[in-house]
């Protein structure tokens, strides 16, 4: 099965691509719909490969062209390529499955870590999908904080794209907006050295 293809090289000095990694089921294609579209579907009908979105954040225009890994993870079909060019990542898990917990935080984080542009300081998200199950929730948001704080990431956020009480989806991915601008990425892979910044988004955990 191919790899999703990255959008033209041409791209605009504001395009920038984000990407969803995560164990099947978590909900990065239902994550992706309710930021976009705002709309959620029990069974999404379909594996989204690519959108985009264009966001205002502190008064410069950017779009966000966002990648779904596509169903590729059932094949371990996810190489270098997919990661290079990001400039920012998402990895999701869902808060009622431990497992897609180990799988984020050792498999999908150590791909991130190695394969993404070494040359530029690329934002690393955990966001735990399916808060709206949180009466089954067997990941407790305290290792998801442990976790980003020992190893220097974002702060992590709790959602559901099914109930997305206070657009926290929405909050998710502006903050990787901005901290895209708050580093000075360069688009499409030119590399800059740039310090580690923290979120400021440390309430979004909540619905």
């Amino acid at each position: 099965m191919a790899e999703p293809q990255g959008h033209s090289s041409s791209a605009l000095p504001n395009e920038y691509k984000v990407i969803l990694i995560g164990a099947v089921g978590v909900g990065k294609t239902s994550l992706l719909m309710r930021y976009v579209h705002n709309e959620f579907q029990e069974t999404p009908n379909k594996f989204v490969s690519e959108e985009k979105k264009t966001i205002t954040i502190n008064g410069k225009e950017i779009v966000l062209y966002l990648w779904d890994t596509a169903g590729l993870e059932r094949y371990q079909s996810i190489t270098q390529r997919f990661y290079s060019d990001a400039s920012a990542i998402m990895i999701v898990y869902d808060i009622t499955d431990a497992e897609s917990y180990n799988e984020a935080t050792k498999n999908w984080f150590m791909e991130a870590t190695t394969y993404s542009n070494p040359n530029i300081d690329v934002p690393i998200m955990l966001v735990g999908n399916k808060i709206d199950l949180d009466e089954d929730r067997v990941i407790p948001l305290r290792n998801a904080k442990d976790f980003c704080n020992k190893h220097n990431l974002l702060t992590p956020i709790e959602c559901s794209a099914k109930v997305d009480r206070g657009k926290v989806v929405s909050k998710a991915f502006e903050e990787l907006g901005r901290q895209i601008l708050i580093r000075n990425l360069k688009p499409k892979g030119h590399a800059v050295h740039v310090t580690r910044t923290t979120s400021s988004c440390g309430n979004c955990q909540l619905l």
